[in-house]
């Protein structure tokens, strides 16, 4: 029987590989999509050096680049993407070989063949790093915001007129979810996003909605109320 350290650890992994074929896709669509958009008409396109012209331009014509930008910058999009899901295997398959599943195969149904046999820290550790994967690929593919996002913008999505759930709540059940022995331990992984303000952490929406859950009132969820959370009440007493 598994225990819920598996679960969660396997819930991570299924939305690791649901990103992951997601990004597997993307070169092919990039490349349907530039085969499917009509090049745009060449009489009357104007050179910033060379004036208007009736045709693709001579040599170092900038105007040429018009014609071909959007095939261009759709296979810059399929290659980066084949890249990148290249640098995800490798990774993954690095956690295999730690894990002591090394072999040939896909790493992940490597990884999950091996979840029964790790342990409660194991686990948590695996988490943080398939959600830091999923994360970044989801980053990539231009859709974080549909499954993540800092602690002010999922206190903001958790708060309701019945509730107030406030950023600082957040990190506090982050600091708790990285405690081993507390009850939230790997229940809130942060990650870290690629860009400017890397010191920002962010947070799976759907993690921080069943915190919530655990972490409202046992009579509440009992009689199937909404929880009642409020930010001045600790919920270590809930």
């Amino acid at each position: 029987m598994t225990q819920p350290h598996h679960d969660r650890a396997q819930a991570a992994l299924d939305s690791l590989r649901t990103a992951r074929a997601a990004l597997a896709r993307r070169p092919a669509q990039a490349m349907t999509w530039a085969r499917n958009v009509p090049p745009p008409a060449s009489d009357g396109l104007r050179s910033p050096r060379y004036g208007t012209r009736t045709g693709s331009g001579g040599h170092g014509d900038p105007t040429a680049g018009i014609l071909i930008d959007g095939v261009t910058r759709a296979q810059l999009t399929a290659v980066r993407a084949a890249r990148y899901a290249d640098q995800v295997t490798d990774t993954l398959n690095w956690l295999a070989r730690q894990l002591g599943a090394a072999g040939a195969g896909d790493p992940l149904d490597r990884i999950e063949a091996a979840l029964p046999t790790l342990t409660e820290a194991s686990c948590a550790e695996l988490v943080q790093w398939l959600a830091e994967l999923e994360c970044r690929i989801r980053v990539h593919l231009g859709d974080l915001l549909d499954e993540y996002g800092t602690a002010e913008q999922i206190a903001a999505r958790l708060t309701t007129p019945e509730r107030t759930i406030t950023a600082e709540r957040i990190r506090d059940w982050a600091r708790r979810a990285r405690a081993a022995g507390d009850r939230l331990y790997g229940l809130l992984p942060p990650v870290r996003v690629p860009g400017a303000r890397t010191g920002d952490a962010w947070y799976r929406v759907s993690d921080a909605r069943h915190v919530l859950e655990v972490t409202a009132r046992p009579g509440e969820r009992r009689r199937g109320r909404k929880p009642q959370v409020s930010a001045r009440v600790d919920d270590r007493a809930a």
